[in-house]
This record gives structure tokens, C-alpha cells and sequence, in this order.
């Protein structure tokens, strides 16, 4: 948070961020550039832009062919926002369901970091959600 915040009110100038960290990249970054099977390109937006876009893209040809058999139609050379389309809407499902689980993994450890400092001079109270922080920790890493 403390980063974003630098990123998105006192920082002037260019930066490369590269990061698994959707927020992070959604608030600070306002423009793209996608790399993608050697291809590079720019977007011009935010990362949330991005994927609404992909989200938003449907191809007459994939919904009547879900298994992709029809006559695909011609694409340019290098057409990235295509290809990566296509590897997000093909994403195992359980990439998603794992990034759920991290984001509620991550609100619980906040709720816990609250309690812990709600009881912090009372150590018999703490040992035991210094132990549950400590799974929860190692349940998201």
C-alpha cells in the first residue's frame, strides 16, 4: 500500500513495473505495454481496461466451435491481444479459484493481525493466533 501510494501521488517520472500484484499494477500503471510469444505491444489503460476488453472480445467463430475445429478466420502476424485472449479464456479455472483463496487468505490475515493487536499484553490469549497466523501464513505462501 505504502507503495502504490509513492507510485500513484508523489512519484514523477517513467517506470517498468513488473508484477503479480493485480491492485498494484491497476492503480499505478496507466498504460501497458504486453508481452506476449516474442510480441510486444502497447495498451493504452489500466490493467482492469485490459482484461475487460479481453473479457469483452467474443469471436462468432469460438462460440459456435467451442473446440476450436471451424475455419479460423485470418489474423495479422503477431496478433497478441488475440493470442492472449485466448490463453486467459482458456485459464484453468482453478488459477482463479487459487486467486480468490489468496485474497481471502490475505483478508484474514488482516483480521488476525487485528486481534493479535487487540491482546498484545495478554500473552496467553496471543500464543494461540500467533499460531493460527502463522498457518494462515503458510497456507497462502
Amino acid at each position: 500500500q505504502a507503495l502504490e501510494r509513492f507510485l500513484c501521488h508523489e512519484f514523477q517520472g517513467a517506470l517498468l513495473l513488473v508484477s503479480h500484484d493485480r491492485a498494484l499494477v491497476d492503480a499505478a500503471c496507466h498504460r501497458l505495454l504486453v508481452l506476449l510469444d516474442r510480441t510486444a505491444f502497447h495498451f493504452p489503460g489500466s490493467m482492469s481496461d485490459y482484461l475487460d476488453l479481453l473479457d469483452n472480445h467474443h469471436d462468432d467463430d469460438d462460440d459456435d466451435d467451442p473446440l476450436g475445429t471451424a475455419r479460423r478466420r485470418r489474423r495479422r502476424p503477431g496478433d497478441a491481444t488475440d493470442a492472449l485472449r485466448r490463453r486467459r479464456l482458456n485459464a484453468p479455472k482453478r488459477i482463479r479459484a487459487l486467486e480468490t483463496a489468496i485474497a481471502q487468505g490475505e483478508t484474514d490475515l488482516a483480521h488476525l493481525d487485528a486481534r493479535m493487536a487487540a491482546v498484545a499484553s495478554d500473552s496467553a490469549a496471543l500464543a494461540p493466533l500467533y499460531d493460527d497466523r502463522l498457518a494462515l501464513q503458510a497456507k497462502i505462501d
